[in-house]
């Protein structure tokens, strides 16, 4: 199957704490006939149990439940008033059932975490993947994405000049304005009367009346009385722009004759906005417009603080609330509470999963393992008990200072992107802006594939997260400052930030995982993803629990296989002073039924040229994703929208701006080293042999040389290379730096990189690249 292959981008780069293990290019499928039946032992098959000693390489932190009065104490709002530490969402205590709250990680995860891996591993299905509809507004995004949003508000009708003679853009909004109708649990919208072809209007801010009477349960609306002027095009930006509307030419604050009563609606503050909204009454002979259940859920998913702060709970959903929406096709689009309002994607996630990649009725080879209950078939191929069970991991006695902080810890408010990052979350295939405009002309073009069409991208695959080897509590901590009020008190009404109680790293558990029936190839999936066979010299962590993007989860497994003889056991009761339980140990085996399991997937995939599973490249990207302890922290981190940068003017960036791509992991830190392996060479570098000069003097153009960072200064890294300085401008990096932060990040002082020889400067300093020539 032909899937989409992601790009990986080369000049504006993004970087994320988490990455993608791509999908497979087929699904390796079971016959349910094959399956052994559930009411025996199979002598031919493996039963047995892997005995694992779990150690803690981060903090981990899995939340407790609730005991049932705290749910219903939950369930009754009574939390809403409460300290926001003593919610009970907030609840910091680790997962434990007993009395003394002794730690413990639930099988629940533990279960999770080896089925994802055994999915990803043995080329199963990709089916847990949302259906559910994506929102999104794009009004200044300046990539290929943010024109076909604005295709979608604004019909583009003509090129023509504006009032100064000057050609112009002209446009149509497609937006029309109307009013919630609630009825017996439903929602419709009744739209607003049109008036010489629009049913609202704008009004100048300095023009709005004081003391306007707000609409009853409208926090952002206000009753208003207004003569509109001509429905035409008037100038935005200066000129450059006509967008088609009537502008309020009378108003008043009471009624008055000649003056329409409509609503004045407020869309929240803008640093250049200088206009509102004035919606034109209710058309009361206008058929109703139902709202959707789909759309009514999307609405809500979308509804952000600011949303609620402006509006109220629940947003726009209550009668009589003045609304924008959209129709395409004579159906409802979406609706809100501005012009420029979010709008649903044409296909959901899952549609960017080919459908021969998630077809119900194939049964897989983690199914098989973990068991499944399917919609149709009959007998072993529509429901399969599991024949793993997975225990508790259970604290290992006699250890001492098992928490990561005496008191809880508040982490850190962490921006994650959502999957409507599609730049993300989508293969891209043109990462690179483009020099061309839609007629070929110069110019620079993003194009950007989001979710309007699934023929062209699909979802990058499964999600993980990089590990960040140490972590102290001076990583997750959220700073006091942040915390208290301007007075220095602690806000008692936080509803951003929580509370947790890590174990600290270095801490061991117990934990066991049985299993019945299982082939050698089943049984080979199950430790392939316990014991993480990469390349020889590199160490693996698997990651468990919440705080992932932090650094937090990183578990080190060993593992010990017991095989079970069913024939031993009930030969005889006792074995010495003890049960006859028939177990054998079996950990010496391990490879072998690693390596059958190995040999079936290659064999299925075609990649039988391959010695290994790890050898081909999608495992190695999952294989790269959990190596100990990862990538340089600067190149896994979240971008954030105000990035203080002091090397431009504004002394700040927003690295989300032209919605740079995320590379393949990779490609995120090809020319770094992690801390515990050999370094790893960028692509480039491959076959390049590193130069060994005695001096400066034999030091000549294309030389491969090592070399320690100095310094960092605006727009270079200054390394010392035989004694001598030598710089790196910041266009000769790789990959590409974003600032000065992002540069001081990657290369600290020591730091042993290599690169190229450009050649010396008029002063006689030696110049790098780390871009091949």
């Amino acid at each position: 199957m032909n899937i989409p292959r992601h790009v990986n981008p080369t000049k504006e780069i993004a970087i994320a704490p988490y990455n993608f293990v791509p999908l497979p290019e087929k699904i390796v499928t079971i016959d349910p006939d094959t399956l052994p039946d559930q009411d025996r032992y199979h002598p031919e098959l493996h039963s047995g149990t892997i005995e694992c000693v779990i150690t803690t390489a981060s903090p981990i932190y899995v939340r407790a439940p609730l005991t049932p009065e705290e749910f219903e104490r939950q369930e009754r709002g009574e939390d809403d008033q409460a300290p926001w530490r003593e919610r009970v969402r907030n609840k910091p205590d680790f997962f434990s059932i007993d009395p003394d709250k002794t730690p413990r990680i639930p099988g629940s995860s533990l279960r999770g975490m080896l089925r994802q891996l055994v999915e990803i591993i043995s080329y199963s299905k990709v089916q847990w993947v949302s259906d559910q509809l994506l929102v999104y507004r794009a009004v200044g995004d300046t990539t290929t994405h943010g024109k076909k949003y604005r295709d979608r508000i604004m019909r583009e009708d003509a090129r023509l000049p504006n009032r100064s003679g000057k050609m112009a853009w002209h446009y149509t909004p497609l937006v029309r304005a109307g009013y919630i109708k609630e009825d017996r649990g439903e929602f419709f919208i009744r739209p607003a009367r049109e008036i010489g072809g629009t049913t609202f209007a704008r009004i100048q801010s300095d023009s709005i009346p004081e003391n306007l009477p707000q609409i009853p349960g409208c926090k952002n609306a206000s009753t208003i009385y207004f003569q509109p002027g001509q429905y035409d095009y008037q100038d935005v930006r200066g000129g450059f722009l006509r967008i088609r509307y009537a502008e309020v030419i009378q108003v008043s604050a009471t009624p008055a004759a000649e003056l329409i009563k409509g609503a004045l609606v407020r869309s929240g503050p803008m640093a250049s906005k200088r206009s509102e909204a004035v919606i034109y009454p209710p058309d009361d002979q206008a058929e109703l417009i139902y709202i959707p259940d789909d759309l009514i859920a999307a609405y809500r998913d979308q509804i952000s603080q600011e949303q609620e702060n402006l509006l109220g709970k629940g947003g726009v959903l209550r009668d009589g609330q003045p609304v924008f929406y959209l129709m395409e096709n004579g159906q409802l689009v979406f609706f809100g509470h501005t012009m420029m309002m979010r709008l649903p994607y044409l296909h959901t996630p899952i549609d960017f999963v080919p459908n021969e990649l998630r077809r119900e009725e194939d049964l897989d080879l983690a199914e098989a393992i973990f068991g499944y209950s399917k919609s149709q078939g009959e007998g072993k191929a529509r429901a399969y008990a599991s024949r793993i069970f997975v225990c508790d991991a259970l604290l290992e006695p006699g250890q001492s200072d098992i928490w990561l902080a005496a008191e809880p810890v508040v982490p850190k408010i962490l921006g994650s992107p959502k999957p409507t990052t599609f730049q993300h979350y989508l293969t891209q295939r043109t990462p690179d802006p483009q020099e061309r405009d839609r007629n070929g002309n110069p110019k620079l073009v993003r194009e950007r594939n989001d979710y309007t069409d699934p023929t062209t991208s699909v979802i990058r695959g499964h999600k993980l997260y990089w590990h960040k080897g140490e972590i102290t509590v001076a990583d997750i901590q959220e700073a006091l400052d942040k915390l208290h009020d301007e007075r220095g008190r602690e806000k008692e009404h936080d509803t951003q930030h929580t509370q947790m109680r890590p174990v600290a790293a270095g801490v061991r558990f117990r934990w066991r995982i049985h299993f019945e029936n299982l082939s050698k190839e089943e049984l080979g999936a199950l430790l392939w993803a316990l014991t993480l066979p990469g390349e020889a010299g590199r160490e693996y962590r698997h990651s468990i629990g919440m705080g992932k993007p932090y650094g937090m989860g990183a578990i080190k497994i060993d593992v010990n296989l017991l095989l079970e003889d069913r024939e031993q056991r009930y030969a005889q009761l006792f074995d010495g002073e003890n049960w006859q339980e028939g177990k054998t140990t079996a950990t010496d085996r391990i490879p072998a039924f690693v390596d059958a399991f190995d040999l079936f997937i290659l064999s299925r995939i075609g990649a039988a040229q391959h010695k290994s599973l790890a050898e081909v490249e999608r495992i190695q990207m999952l294989l790269c994703m959990l190596e100990w302890p990862g990538p340089d922290k600067a190149l896994t981190r979240y971008m954030e929208i105000e990035r203080q940068d002091p090397s431009i003017r504004q002394g700040k960036i927003n690295e989300y701006k032209d919605r740079p791509v995320l590379p393949d992991p990779l490609h995120v830190d090809p020319a770094g080293r992690t801390r515990s392996s050999p370094a790893r060479r960028p692509p480039a570098a491959k076959g390049a042999e590193l130069s060994r000069p005695a001096s400066i003097d034999e030091v000549s153009k294309g030389m491969y040389l090592e070399g320690k960072v100095l310094r960092v200064e605006t727009g270079r890294v200054v390394v010392e290379i035989l004694g001598h300085e030598a710089s790196i401008t910041r266009d000769r990096l790789n990959p590409p730096a974003r600032d000065l932060a992002d540069m001081e990040a990657r290369f600290p002082v020591g730091k042993t990189i290599r690169a190229w020889v450009v050649g010396f400067n008029k002063q006689g300093r030696l110049q790098l690249t780390m871009r091949k020539q």
